[in-house]
This record gives structure tokens, sequence and C-alpha cells, in this order.
């Protein structure tokens, strides 16, 4: 008989019924059963246990009621035995399937509603961190700029660095230039590794030459501001004739005492800073226009 597993029911092979037979023709008798080696031996011995397992069912004739008792008995063994199978099978296929078959549609829409809930919070709390990291960087770089530009002024007799802004002449009637950072970095003023002013981002005081770009500690001003104006939408009438548009700016600026502010908007002290002031060379003092160089 089969016996390696003991989850499934004994299979009697060729080698058992052989033996079978030769039990019969002895009636039954195992010591009659001669010249068998060690393995048929141990068959034999289980085909008689298996047998004797019969020796509980009574021989003598049984009531109706005692019959019906015997055979519920029997029936109830059976059902159990099958049961017991059912629920072996049923954990089996249970593992096999992983947690995932397990999961019916409720249970698979709560799971992806918590998961969208997480990330519709924890994307914003990402932005929002990594604004500040990118706001508290470019604050440090604004005030290492400012130590550069005092230096230089001082070493130039209060003049600071500038380029020609030419794009903006024919706003101020006359030639324009821009505060220009070049010169800090090709004379050792800053980190040339560290500071790329040709990448977008940064915009820088523009006046016309009237108003020469100097240190005047007694002026507060705005020197440098940290990104550049966004363009949030622009219309057009139908005649072409008026334009309108929505220009978002909320910067850190470099101020001409070498503090560094963040501003909520566009305006500082009330001045405009997107906007140049055509009536500029009539002022006592240059109004605050920045402007970022243009690419040719």
């Amino acid at each position: 008989m089969n016996s390696e597993h003991d989850d499934t029911a004994p299979i009697l092979t060729d080698a058992d019924a052989a033996l079978l037979d030769r039990l019969v023709e002895c009636g039954f008798e195992a010591d009659a059963v001669t010249g068998l080696d060690a393995d048929e031996q141990a068959r034999l011995d289980r085909l008689v246990a298996l047998l004797g397992l019969l020796d509980a069912y009574p021989t003598e004739p049984l009531s109706s009621e005692d019959q019906a008792t015997l055979v519920n008995a029997t029936l109830a063994r059976i059902d159990l035995a099958e049961q017991d199978q059912d629920e072996r099978m049923r954990f089996d296929s249970s593992m096999r399937g992983g947690f995932g078959s397990r999961l019916g549609a409720p249970e698979l829409v709560a799971v992806a509603a918590i998961i969208i809930l997480g990330l519709s919070i924890i994307f914003p709390m990402m932005h929002a961190a990594r604004n500040s990291s990118t706001r508290s960087a470019d604050r440090n770089n604004l005030a290492q700029i400012g130590g550069g530009l005092f230096n230089f002024a001082q070493d130039q007799d209060g003049r600071l660095p500038q380029s020609a802004a030419h794009e903006w002449d024919y706003a101020f009637g006359e030639s324009t230039n821009r505060l220009g950072m070049d010169p800090l970095v090709e004379d050792g003023y800053l980190d040339h590794d560290r500071f790329d002013f040709d990448s977008p981002g940064w915009s820088f005081q523009t006046q016309p030459e009237s108003h020469s770009l100097t240190l005047t500690p007694d002026l507060m001003t705005v020197w440098i501001s940290d990104r550049n104006p966004t363009l949030e939408y622009i219309k057009i009438s139908d005649d072409r004739q008026v334009i309108t548009m929505a220009i978002s700016w909320s910067p850190s600026v470099l101020l001409s005492d070498g503090s560094v502010q963040s501003l909520p908007d566009h305006r500082f002290q009330g001045d405009d800073m997107r906007l140049p002031n055509p009536e500029c060379r009539n002022l006592e003092h240059p109004d605050v226009f920045l402007s970022h160089p243009v690419a040719p």
C-alpha cells in the first residue's frame, strides 16, 4: 500500500494485490504465507492490520435500530474525513493564491482611496519643503553676492559692476546699463564654480546712464532678485489694441545695504520692479527696475 503521504488515502498496489490473493488462498492465516522477503513481509503485516479493522464491526445479526446506528456512525466518519480534506485543500489554495486573492472589489477600492489620500497629503508637503529649501539656498546665495558687490565697490571707489543693456534704451531714451556679475566672478570676488549668472533665474537693477550704478548707503534700493517674473496669462482684445496680462512674482531680493528680504509680490516700497519709469531722468534717485539678460 502507498503510505508515502499521510494526507492521502491508501492505494492498493499490484504487489499488495498479489499478497492479498495469497492471503485469501491461505484462509487469511498470515503465518501460512511463506517465502517472503523483508519488504513483502512488511506489506503483509500492513494488509493484516488493515483487515483487522473489520473486526470492530459486529458479525452477528443486528436489529434494525442497531443497523441504522452502525450505518449512521460509518457515514459520520466518512463526512468528517471529507470535511478535513476540504479544509486542507482550502488552506493550501489560499496559501498559493497569496494575499491578493482574498481581496474583493470593496477592499481594493478602500486601499486605492487610502493611497490617493496619502499622495494628496505627501505631494504638497514635498513641494512646500522643496520650495523652502530652494528659497533658503537662494537667500544664502544673495547674501554672498552682496558681500562680493561691497568688496568690489570698495576697490572701485564705490562703483558697482555693470554691463550694457541696450534692449532698454528705447524705454529710457538713452543708453542703459544693468548690474553685471561677470567682473565679480572673473576677479575672484565670487566662486566661479558656484555661481552661473548666464542661467535664467536672476534679475538685476537696470538704469539709464544718467543714474549711475554706485554704492549709496543712504539710499535703500533693490540690487538683485533671485527669480524672474512669471506670466500667468495674457489676453489680447479683438481689435488688438488692448493687451491684458497677469504676472506673478514673489522674489527674495538683495538690498543695497547688503540685507536679504523676501517680498510677497512685485512691489518694493510701492514701486513696481517689473516696469521702468519713463520719467526716471527727472527723479532725484533712480526707481527700482529689475531686468535679466536676454539671449541674442
